[in-house]
Order: C-alpha cells, then sequence, then structure tokens
C-alpha cells in the first residue's frame, strides 16, 4: 500500500487548483505501484479548506478511477484517511466513498487548544463538541460513514472498547 499525503493549506490549495498536477501525481503513482507490486493507495488530505471542497472530491474521483485502471478490475484499493476532526465540513463522506473502497478515520492528532488535555487521542471530552474519541465517532457515523471503515486509534498500551451506542 502507497501513501499520498498533502497538508499545509497553502499546499493543499496549490495542489488541489493544478489539475496537471494531479496528472503527473497520478501517473507516478501507477508507476510506483507496477514497480513495487503494491495492491492500493491510500490518499490522506489533511488542512483542506472549504472553498476546495469540489476540487479535493474531483481530485479523488480522478485520481481513484486512474490508480484503480492501472491495476485491473477487481486486482487493488483506494482507501482514504479522513481527520479526526473535520471542523470546516470539507470531507463529504457519501460522496467520497463513491470512489474509494476503504475509509479510515483517524483517532488522533487532535486539536490542541488552551482548554483541551492535550492527549493525542483523548476518550472523552468536557465540553460537548470538543476533541475527542467520542465526538469523532459519531460525527463520522452521522456523516453515513460506511460499515467497512477503519478507524485509526492510537491508545500507545491501552486496550479500550469503543462503542456508538454508549451513553453520554
Amino acid at each position: 500500500l502507497l501513501s499520498v499525503a498533502c497538508s499545509g493549506r497553502e499546499q493543499v490549495e496549490q495542489f488541489l487548483s493544478n489539475q496537471t498536477a494531479w496528472t503527473t501525481l497520478g501517473d507516478s503513482v501507477v508507476q510506483l505501484l507496477s514497480e513495487k507490486k503494491a495492491d492500493g493507495v491510500e490518499i490522506s488530505f489533511s488542512d483542506v479548506p472549504f472553498a476546495e471542497k469540489r476540487a479535493f472530491n474531483d481530485f479523488v474521483r480522478i485520481f481513484s478511477g486512474k490508480v484503480k485502471a492501472s491495476l485491473g478490475a477487481g486486482k487493488g484499493f483506494v482507501a482514504i484517511s479522513l481527520p479526526a476532526v473535520d471542523e470546516a465540513g470539507v470531507f463529504d463522506v457519501v460522496e467520497l466513498q463513491r470512489h474509494t473502497d476503504l475509509t479510515v478515520v483517524q483517532g488522533f492528532e487532535y486539536p490542541n487548544d488552551e482548554q483541551s488535555s492535550g492527549a493525542a487521542a483523548p476518550l472523552l471530552s468536557n465540553r460537548k463538541n470538543g476533541p475527542s474519541l467520542d465526538n469523532t465517532l459519531r460525527t463520522y457515523a452521522e456523516s453515513r460513514i460506511p460499515a467497512n471503515s477503519n478507524y485509526d486509534v492510537r491508545l500507545w498500551g491501552r486496550t479500550v472498547t469503543l462503542r456508538l451506542d454508549m451513553p453520554r
């Protein structure tokens, strides 16, 4: 599995506004998939501005189509990683799942502000919509995230059972 990542508001805007860059990236990834005999690719973007939502969806659609065509029918997959917090509502889960085979929700790298604990993956928040795994799972569940989704939770040595039907 190869990973394609882009972060930083300016870098993401620059990339998403340049369809030639999409083509170049797609061609490079297709070549790498062949050389490395990889079976798929993960798309991981963060800091996507709301104004680039449509461009991001278009990129995922085009890039995914190119990757899947290069691997052949049923021989590979495209995964997408979604951030723990999508405050701007950029990541359209329903649209993105049309073009990807696996959704991974990151349960880490929460925004750190003066009111949060600073934990890498806080289970609960003392604020109604504060950064927490609980709120991440609830938000994406409400967004109709597909049943075959994975949650990337990094709790460093702890075993924890998370359920969406837990009382608040």
